[in-house]
């Protein structure tokens, strides 16, 4: 039978598999495995299984953790889908894999694949669970709990901390080279070669015991429904049309994305290569991507600089890939650009990552919520506790107090007014010339009610020049056009505030 099916796999879990450690090593290991699966390990096993590229089968969509793959013959796409779990789960330990297999009916790709994402979803939702279970006499990795698979150093080591590591000591540039891939680019940014020790790889390396992290995670507004809408179009054109167009979509997005990221870790790099230059030694760059696949990007870095990288890659994504998707040949089925939300998690280096991960990506789906997946902005938050919710809880229940939001997030990319990162970090630097124990007070104020917040704001004002208090007044009505109280922004539904934000900003922006 010569009827051909679509097959398309994802890992599950990519987040949680990369940052469940608190050893960036492992990090970078386990994102160099996910890096590697579509690119390395899935050719390998169609090769093994005699199946020819454009011949037997053609590469739809192929980024870090999933691909799609159409077959020509649809005895091929079973064969695959019978060892690939098992292979995934020997090239990384714990990483759960679904897939899905959907036959292509009067060559109409975009309802197989609408059927093959739904069958993921679905999947998706399954409750799996690690096999074999390890027995009671297993002995254990300290740091994880997990069965031990051999001793390194005197320590038991599980299977997945052992592949992360192997990984990282093999290469761990895997990710680094597909941003900067030939010397034109890494010569652009001043990159002479790619040294994995030039890039953070622990997190010592990062200010002293008390400083923060940031943690930070962006992908694209309604990619999904984009995709899906863009696929529709292509439902009666034929086949190898089809692929050839989807095949551009995926390039054209990734490359938007790669793109962005070089853009806005251009100031960074910069800044690290002329305080090694004074120094007379080799730059250690401050930040480590993570993952950076299709639309969604990951990444560590020190604090300072991470709310103007965020703007500056969140800018630099809508430009690119309004330019990208305008010059592919899409024959005028797409052009129209994208914008795209992040979330800020700042964090010291010693809070669970896998914990301060699933905060960020709340915070990523609260902008995405907030701004109805149609602009681009972003949220943050600082973590000082132990533990940490959601933050929909956290806006609900720690930030919305008496009578007031104390946030104004999402802050959007453009605006003229209003909530947006520019007015946010110009409100900040204004804060930054007056007293902060004044603000710290005011921020009290604020969580007791009007009553004691506008008397609080008043005396800040009468004890300053009469040049600072025009300035910070003239910062907060960007935000509250309010000029009777304007520390506060009333609408019909709530009344919010950016005194806390802007003050959590000083905490931990780097303004030099």
């Amino acid at each position: 039978m010569n009827n051909p099916v679509l097959y398309v796999n994802a890992a599950k879990g990519i987040q949680d598999f990369i940052l469940k450690t608190d050893k960036l090593k492992e990090m970078i290991g386990g994102s160099e495995i996910i890096e590697q699966l579509p690119i390395r390990l899935l050719p390998d096993v169609l090769e093994a299984l005699k199946l020819k590229e454009d011949t037997d089968y053609h590469f739809i969509v192929k980024a870090a953790g999933g691909s799609s793959i159409l077959f020509n013959n649809e005895e091929n796409a079973p064969r695959l889908a019978e060892i690939w779990p098992l292979l995934c789960d020997i090239y990384a330990p714990g990483l759960q894999m679904v897939q899905a297999v959907a036959p292509i009916t009067d060559n109409n790709l975009a309802d197989a694949l609408n059927a093959a994402e739904k069958n993921l979803r679905t999947s998706r939702n399954l409750l799996s669970t690690d096999l074999p279970q390890a027995g009671p006499l297993a002995r254990r990795c300290y740091r994880t709990g997990l069965a031990a698979s051999e001793i390194r150093h005197e320590q038991p080591v599980d299977p997945l901390t052992a592949r992360k590591l192997a990984v990282y000591n093999s290469a761990g540039i895997g990710l680094l080279e597909k941003i900067y891939p030939d010397p034109e680019t890494r010569a652009a940014s001043g990159i002479k070669q790619i040294d994995k020790h030039e890039w953070l790889f622990d997190l010592n390396d990062i200010g002293g015991e008390g400083s923060y992290l940031a943690l930070i995670h962006a992908d694209a507004n309604g990619l999904g429904g984009v995709r899906m809408q863009f696929c529709n179009q292509l439902a009666n054109q034929p086949l190898s049309d089809g692929i050839k167009h989807l095949r551009a979509f995926s390039t054209a997005v990734e490359t938007a994305t790669i793109k962005a990221l070089r853009e806005a870790l251009a100031p960074i790099l910069k800044r690290a290569q002329e305080a090694a230059g004074r120094d007379g030694g080799s730059p250690l760059y401050p930040v480590r991507p993570i993952v950076c696949a299709g639309d969604d990007l990951t990444i560590i870095m020190e604090a300072g600089q991470a709310l103007t990288f965020t703007r500056n890659y969140l800018r630099a994504f809508e430009r690119e890939s309004e330019t990208i998707f305008d010059n592919q040949e899409f024959d005028g089925l797409l052009r129209k650009g994208l914008t795209a939300c992040a979330g800020i998690t700042y964090m010291k280096r010693k809070f669970p990552f896998s914990m301060a991960y699933e905060l960020c990506e709340s915070l990523c789906s609260f902008s995405k919520k907030a701004v109805n997946r149609k602009a681009s902005a972003l949220s943050f938050f600082r973590i000082t506790t132990s533990s940490v919710q959601d933050y929909l809880y956290i806006y609900e229940h720690d930030l919305t107090v008496a009578d007031t939001i104390l946030t104004m997030a999402p802050y959007r990319l453009h605006g003229n007014g209003g909530a947006t990162v520019d007015n946010l970090l110009a409100l900040a630097e204004v804060m930054r010339l007056l007293p902060k124990g004044s603000f710290r007070n005011l921020v009290s104020c604020l969580m007791e009610g009007r009553n004691a917040a506008l008397p609080a704001f008043r005396r800040l004002c009468d004890v300053t020049t009469a040049a600072k208090r025009e300035a910070l007044k003239q910062a907060l009505e960007k935000f509250t056009a309010n000029a009777a109280e304007h520390i506060y922004k009333h609408s019909t539904t709530k009344t919010e505030s950016p005194i806390f934000d802007a003050l959590e900003v000083l905490r931990v922006h780097d303004f030099s």
